[in-house]
């Protein structure tokens, strides 16, 4: 992966998480930009095994996934300035949090700035993350991520 100069990006995402028919895409897009993708067996695998084996709220479910997601998304970047699809009305110190915490526990530390605001159709974030759910997460560019990858972070 081409790791860029610090940089700020749009994020969008294209089937929601809580979705369990469809998988979901989450895209970046600026100078640069990346994509990954989780099927919907994934995160039906996933949900269910939340809802037996953790402490998390069943509603803020989504949005902690989502922000794993977005941790995924941008680890390997040098990103600085995150401007995120309002996605989760009402949960977004949650994603927040959510990404905050991953960076301090698993990769240097890192000082980012979110905003959550509407991104829009002609986005280019929200352009690659509806290619790539339309796709369902084919091509070489894309980060496929499983259940156990988020499990992991967990």
């Amino acid at each position: 992966m081409i790791i860029c100069s610090s940089m700020a990006v749009e994020i969008d995402q294209s089937g929601r998480v809580e979705d369990l028919s469809t998988g979901t895409a989450v895209a970046f897009s600026n100078k640069q930009q990346g994509s990954l993708f989780i099927s919907a067996g994934a995160k039906r695998k996933l949900i269910s095994y939340l809802r037996r084996n953790s402490l998390i709220p069943v509603s803020d479910l989504p949005a902690v996934i989502f922000g794993i997601l977005l941790y995924m998304l941008i680890s390997d970047y040098k990103i600085d300035n995150l401007r995120i699809d309002e996605e989760y009305t009402g949960k977004n110190l949650i994603i927040e949090e959510t990404i905050e915490k991953l960076f301090i526990g698993h990769a240097p530390a890192r000082i980012l700035t979110i905003r959550f605001m509407r991104i829009g159709k002609k986005s280019r974030a929200h352009i690659l993350a509806w290619q790539v759910h339309r796709s369902k997460g084919r091509g070489k560019e894309v980060k496929k991520v499983s259940e156990t990858d988020i499990l992991k972070l967990i």
